[in-house]
Order: C-alpha cells, then sequence, then structure tokens
C-alpha cells in the first residue's frame, strides 16, 4: 500500500467521514485542530 492510500485510510478511520464525503473534500474545507460536524447542502 503507497503511502497516500495509507494516510487517506487512516483519514477515514480517524474522522468518522463517509468516502463520499472525503470525495467532496477540498483544500479550502479542512480545518486543523478543531472539530468540525460533516454538513454538505
Amino acid at each position: 500500500m503507497g503511502a497516500r492510500d495509507y494516510a487517506l485510510l487512516l483519514f477515514l478511520y480517524n474522522s468518522g467521514a463517509r468516502a463520499d464525503e472525503v470525495a467532496k473534500l477540498t483544500i479550502g474545507r479542512l480545518q486543523r485542530g478543531e472539530r468540525v460536524p460533516w454538513s454538505y447542502k
């Protein structure tokens, strides 16, 4: 498994995000150090 795939799997597991939520995620929506509820409208 490549480093990118491993990082993505860790992100999915640790954040509790679903795959479709991660697919819609953009850099601008990332926030460090805060827990933000996932919501896409």
